[in-house]
Formats: C-alpha cells, sequence, structure tokens
C-alpha cells in the first residue's frame, strides 16, 4: 500500500467559476470536506422492538478549512485584507460561490477534490514568537467531486 506525504497538496480557488484557478500560497493545513448525512427517524407506535429506526437523509458535504501563513498586504497570496482576494468574498459575493480545487500529489497519483463554496469564516492570528497566521473556512454548496487520476 502506497502512503503519500500531506505537504504535496494544493488549493487552489476561482471566484469566477471554475475555468481559471490561482494556488492559494503558504497554507500549512488543509481539511474537508466534511460531509454528512441527516437522518430521518421513521419509527412509530406500532414498533414491537422498542428500537428506533431510520431512513438516510439529504447529504451535507458541510465544509473545508485550511491554515496559511498570512501576509495582510502581500497579493501574492490571495488572502490580502481587501482587494481582489479572499476576503473579498466577505465584502461582494453575498449572493455568489467561488470554484475551489484541492489537488493531493501523491506517490502513485493525484486526487482532486473540486467543489462550489463561499467564504464563512476567517481568523486572524499574531502569536508573540511566530509568523502571522490565519484560519480560514468555507461552506460547501453542492455536491463535490473526486477526481483520481
Amino acid at each position: 500500500m502506497a502512503v503519500s506525504p500531506g505537504f504535496l497538496g494544493t488549493l487552489a480557488w476561482d471566484p469566477a467559476g471554475g475555468t481559471t484557478y490561482a494556488t492559494i500560497a503558504k497554507i500549512r493545513d488543509m481539511s474537508g470536506p466534511s460531509i454528512s448525512r441527516t437522518d430521518i427517524e421513521v419509527a412509530d407506535r406500532s414498533m414491537t422492538t422498542y428500537y428506533k429506526e431510520y431512513l438516510g437523509g439529504m447529504v451535507d458535504a458541510g465544509g473545508f478549512t485550511f491554515d496559511l501563513t498570512w501576509d495582510p498586504i502581500s497579493t501574492a497570496s490571495h488572502a490580502q485584507a481587501s482587494g481582489t482576494g479572499l476576503l473579498s468574498d466577505f465584502e461582494t459575493n453575498q449572493c455568489t460561490q467561488a470554484a475551489w480545487r484541492w489537488q493531493l500529489d501523491g506517490c502513485g497519483g493525484t486526487a482532486t477534490f473540486t467543489f462550489d463554496g463561499y467564504m464563512n469564516s476567517f481568523e486572524a492570528s499574531s502569536p508573540l514568537e511566530d509568523v502571522l497566521t490565519a484560519s480560514a473556512g468555507m461552506k460547501i454548496s453542492g455536491k463535490p467531486t473526486l477526481a483520481i487520476a
């Protein structure tokens, strides 16, 4: 069984919808999609086992989070505090979603998640003895796709 190091992954976004992706620089950690399914209880009073029964309901693609070394002035990271970077999503895109691509390059091939979503969290951090960092999150809308090459 081949095992791949996690540091080979990249995250890219396209606020226009998925034709020209820009890689987000200086990412440290990434996590997601956090897919879950709603439970629908179908138990009724005629059941003699006294155990609840369920059906699977709607699927929620959840979210995606990432941490990065943050330079609020640099446009190279696509995470600057204003302008056309990730944080502009909070200012301008209340009703639109960006296209995202998370590519994991492994020792035996490449796995690529693509999904639509919008930024729903951003938190900057200024530790005393470390670099500026930020944590960002997005809500995935619809079904993510996974391609293996």
